[in-house]
This record gives structure tokens, C-alpha cells and sequence, in this order.
């Protein structure tokens, strides 16, 4: 069970920051910052461009959804009071989708804000998050990437901007519409890398599904606008108040997530006096600090370094000795009996187990920025360690098996058709086709020049192929690394080439 959870996290903890994208069908681009009758949110805010995009696709033709659509325009809304240029696009296909995209990725800017919001359905395949246009028709797996619009698609678009904070939000862990057509359609939607400076919010944890929702708007949605309108908050604080509000509104039913690689700070809502401790902080951050009393004592700081590595590994090693008694007891003959107080007894020891899915030991390691690798618990640095390890070597294999394969191609003469091209005794030039066969050691030659044919047999010995063919001299050829013949006859008067064909 433990190597099988392996899959689940792979990715679940490398940074990442996705925006929530506004849902729009109607052919307009770009809205302006604020809609009639609602007021904007005058507050000190920094100088950086906000950039939104927000999608909402509802209208699917097999399996329609209520809230999205409302989720989306509720989303702009709020996004517009809160100061950012917002393209609202409602129930999108395929094309207007990418445009959207692109016309979003056009507008950010190298140290301003962007912003993709996103609720409808969405699936993930073979790892790969995929956000499903209103138009589409996907009968197979294998058609998710040329009918559905890779979320990868938008993270390339912020990376490329160099924007200073990118937020990705997707309300599109709703079930897979097409899964009766899937051989294994896995539910929810995974975790996916993300650019530094970058933090993606699902409206559930990895792998989950969410509800459309009863009332007009969805549980996530409904919580992130009233968490993103408290003032002060620091956008990884408005998401842990989002989970937290949802895990009351579902009765701890849908777990929002999140992964963040975010290097600087980002408020939604900034008053003075947090402006004014933000100007403070980075300009004492530009100010070189005095060198401590610590820092002066290369021993000490040695020593203390050595004593954080030595928990840090006890840490791991006590965790991972705690899940195997876990793993022991749950896959033991009364383990479906004992499976709660195990889980339990976890959660008493570690705390970071009560604010995850019960029994999701992936998530409960991801609390504490870990993963499994190979039946033991690793830092998110020792798994890129190891990752680098497995592809390395797995590309050597690949190496050594291709030099091997083309080894045994240069030391053996391929059967079946041949390009002749030749010189005779007499200088006259010829040409024609050969086919070779083989039985056992043996390799057979037949002929065809012009209208005459001619057949021989013959041994490969090391790559040099002797064949009689009925004149008092044989045919000597060299097997060249390209797969060529490159031969003589007539006692090495006359030359002759076969080339095989492919």
C-alpha cells in the first residue's frame, strides 16, 4: 500500500501557484476594472498590475453544472472591486478557450500580478490536469489532450511573464464526465508543478472530488470571495481561511489544497499600517544587519547545524517507523477492524493528521512537506535526489541497451531486400536488386540484373561474408556499421555494393 501511495504524492509537494481563471462564452475580451452599481475597495495598495482571467463553463452538453457560470461572475465581480483588469468569459469552447489563454498571457507584465480563476469540470490524465471546454466530445482517453486545454498551458503563460505573484485557482474537481468512456479515469485532479512565485488552490485536495454545490454558489468559491475581502490577509493566509470555512460548511467533507512556491508577499486587501510594515520589512531586508555574536563563532554555528541535520533525520526515521507499524496493522488479517484506532493513534502522535482526509497518509506527509520513496519517508529535497538518481540511471540503461542493439545490428547482415550497385572486370557499370534470406548460419543470395539472375550462399565470419555463387571466385563482401555491403569479385577486379532498403 505504501509503494501505491508513492504515485498519489509524487508531485504533490513541489511548489506551485495557479490563478482562477473567469468563465465567459461572449465574444468579449477584455472588461474594464469595476461593474455598474458596485463600488471598488479603495485601500493603500503596492503599484503592481493586477491581471485576472476568469472562466465559468456550465453548458456541457452530457453533464451540465448549475454553479460555475455563477461562481465565475461572482469571482470577476470581487476581483474588479479588489483592483484587478478582469477578462470574465462564460461557457467556453475549445478555440475561444486558448484565445482566452493567450490574450490573458499577453497582458502580464515582468513584477505584476496575474490571476487565473477556473470552475467547471476537470479531469486528470496520466498526471496532466485538463480543463474541459462546454464543446467537447471525448470518447477516449487518449483524445483528452487534443479536445480539452492543458492547465500547463496557463503556467507556461505566467513563467513566461515573470510576473512577481501568479495565483491559479481551479474549482474543477467535479467527476469526470466521460469516465464511463476511460479505462481508468482517475477522479479529481492532480498536483502539477508550478514556477517560483507561483501558488495553485484546488477547491479540494488531490485526487477528490467536490460538489457543484446546492445554493447559487459553490462551498470553495463562496469562501474564498469572503476570505479574499478581509483586509490584511496575506494570500496564503486567505486559503487557510478558506479551508477552514469549508471544512465547516461540508462537515470536513471537501478539503480545499494548495501548493505554493511563493518568494514574496501578496495582500488582496492592503491597509496603512500593513503597507507601511511591508516598507519596513523590505528595507530592513536591504539593510545589511551587524554581525552577531553567533555568527561569530564558526564552532557554535557548525554545532548547531549538526544538531538540526541529526533531528531532522530522527524526525524522518521516527515517522517512517510509525507509518510502517500503520501500514503493518491496516494490511494485517483484522485490518479492516483496526484500521480507526490505528489512525487514530496517528493522529494523537502527530496533529498534522487531524487536518487531513482520514486515513490519506498522503496528505497527512505533504502537512508536514514529506513524501515516500521506496518505503520510506523523505524530504522534498531527497526526493529530487533521488528522482535525478532513477532517471539517471534509467537513462544509462537506455544508453547501454541502444549500443548493445546497435552492436548486434553491426555484427549481423539483415535479411530481405538489396539496392546493387556495381562494376564488372571491364570497367562497364551495373545495377539491380538482391534479396538475402538466412537458415541458420547460413545466408542465401539471389540476384537480379537485368534480366538475368543469379544465386549463391554463404558464412558471416566476424563481419566479412564469403559467398560461392558458382564462378571460380567467390563474392567477398565487408558488412559496413550502416548496414552496407561493400564487396568484390572476380578475384577483386570487379566491385559491387548492396545497400539494403528500408
Amino acid at each position: 500500500m505504501l509503494r501505491r501511495l508513492l504515485t498519489v504524492i509524487a508531485v504533490s509537494l513541489i511548489p506551485v501557484l495557479v490563478q482562477a481563471s473567469e468563465l465567459a462564452g461572449s465574444s468579449k475580451k477584455s472588461i474594464e476594472p469595476a461593474d455598474r452599481g458596485l463600488s471598488r475597495i479603495e485601500t493603500p495598495r503596492d503599484s503592481r498590475k493586477r491581471i485576472a482571467l476568469v472562466v465559468g463553463n456550465s453548458q456541457y452538453a452530457s453533464s451540465p453544472l448549475k454553479n460555475p457560470v455563477n461562481d465565475a461572475r461572482a469571482m470577476a465581480a470581487t476581483l474588479r472591486r479588489l483592483g484587478f483588469e478582469v477578462d470574465e468569459q462564460i461557457n467556453l469552447g475549445y478555440m475561444p478557450f486558448n484565445e482566452a489563454i493567450e490574450a490573458f498571457g499577453n497582458k502580464l507584465k515582468p513584477g505584476g500580478i496575474g490571476l487565473f480563476y477556473y470552475a467547471g469540470h476537470g479531469m486528470q490524465v496520466q498526471g496532466a490536469n485538463y480543463l474541459i471546454p462546454v464543446d467537447a466530445t471525448i470518447r477516449t482517453e487518449n483524445e483528452v489532450r487534443y479536445k480539452a486545454i492543458d492547465a500547463g498551458l496557463i503556467l507556461a503563460k505566467m513563467e513566461s511573464a515573470k510576473s512577481d505573484v501568479n495565483i491559479v485557482v481551479l474549482d474543477a474537481c467535479r467527476d469526470n464526465p466521460f469516465a464511463r468512456s476511460f479505462r481508468s479515469a482517475s477522479k479529481g485532479l492532480a498536483q502539477i508543478d508550478a514556477p517560483t512565485g507561483t501558488i495553485i488552490a484546488y477547491a479540494t485536495s488531490p485526487g477528490k472530488t467536490a460538489s457543484d454545490g446546492k445554493g447559487k454558489n459553490g462551498a470553495y468559491t463562496e469562501a474564498l470571495i469572503q476570505a479574499m475581502e478581509s483586509p490584511d490577509l496575506k494570500v496564503e493566509e486567505v486559503f487557510k481561511r478558506v479551508r477552514k470555512l469549508v471544512l465547516d460548511k461540508t462537515n470536513s467533507i471537501q478539503v480545499p489544497w494548495e501548493s505554493s512556491s511563493l518568494v514574496g508577499d501578496f495582500r488582496f486587501i492592503r491597509t496603512a499600517s500593513s503597507a507601511s510594515s511591508s516598507q519596513q520589512s523590505a528595507q530592513a531586508i536591504n539593510q545589511p544587519s551587524p554581525p552577531s555574536k553567533e555568527a561569530e563563532d564558526l564552532d557554535e554555528l557548525i554545532a548547531r547545524a549538526k544538531a538540526e541535520e541529526r533531528a531532522k533525520r530522527e524526525d524522518l526515521e521516527r515517522i517512517t517507523a510509525d507509518l510502517a507499524k500503520y501500514e503493518k496493522i491496516v494490511t494485517s488479517s483484522k485490518g479492516s477492524e483496526l484500521r480507526q484506532v490505528a489512525w487514530k493513534a496517528l493522529s494523537q502522535k502527530y496533529p498534522e493528521a487531524n487536518r487531513v482526509p482520514q486515513y490519506d497518509i498522503t496528505a497527512f506527509l505533504a502537512q508536514k512537506g514529506l513524501y515516500l520513496e521506496v518505503g520510506r519517508v523523505v524530504t522534498a529535497e531527497q526526493k529530487k535526489r533521488i528522482e535525478a538518481e532513477r532517471t539517471a540511471k534509467i537513462a544509462q540503461e537506455q544508453e547501454e541497451a541502444r549500443k548493445k542493439e546497435l552492436l548486434a545490428n553491426q555484427t549481423m547482415v539483415r535479411t530481405g531486400n538489396y539496392h546493387v550497385q556495381g562494376k564488372n572486370p571491364n570497367g562497364s557499370s551495373y545495377s539491380g536488386s538482391v534479396v538475402i534470406s538466412k537458415n541458420g548460419d547460413t545466408y542465401f543470395l539471389v540476384w537480379k540484373i537485368s534480366s538475368s539472375t543469379y544465386s549463391g550462399s554463404g558464412t558471416l565470419a566476424d563481419k566479412t561474408l564469403t559467398v560461392e555463387w558458382g564462378d571460380s571466385s567467390p563474392v567477398i563482401y565487408h558488412l559496413e556499421n550502416d548496414g552496407r555491403l561493400v564487396g568484390t569479385w572476380a578475384k577483386g577486379t570487379a566491385l559491387e555494393t548492396l545497400t539494403p532498403l528500408q
